[in-house]
């Protein structure tokens, strides 16, 4: 079974990056300790994330990472698999790099990118006025 580890919104899954390149790294690690060492370093890259629902994404992928074989199992220790995990972080950097360089053709082809010679640049559209509801 493959597991589709795509990308939501245009955003990298950090938390994904982050847990493979902490099992990639370190010695087996049961579930607490891992998700502390990630929480850590979700905390210095700036991420706003803790609590019950990082607890709960985390062990969804973990689970992922069991299923695919990037992740093996032995009593509660998890132990990354080193060829499986440096090619899911290669994949993860050769998008990554290939959503910021189609994000910068998309914006130097966008009308409003570049003003025509002598003129200003075109305006954005005003925003919709959201309605009242009605008071009950």
């Amino acid at each position: 079974m493959r597991a589709n580890f795509n990308f939501a919104k245009n955003r990298p899954d950090v938390l994904a990056e982050q847990l493979a390149a902490l099992l990639s790294e370190t010695k087996p690690l049961a579930f607490n300790d891992l998700f502390e060492k990630l929480q850590a370093a979700l905390a210095s890259t700036g991420s706003k994330a803790n609590g019950d629902m990082l607890r709960l994404r985390t062990h969804e992928k973990l689970q992922k990472f069991l299923r695919t074989g990037l992740v093996t199992k032995n009593g509660k220790e998890y132990t990354g698999v080193k060829d499986a995990l440096s090619n899911f972080l290669k994949t993860t950097t050769e998008q990554k790099a290939h959503r910021a360089s189609s994000k910068q053709k998309r914006a130097a082809q966008h009308p409003l990118s570049e003003a025509v010679e002598g003129q200003p640049p075109a305006s954005k559209p005003k925003p919709l006025r959201k309605r009242k509801s009605p008071v009950l």
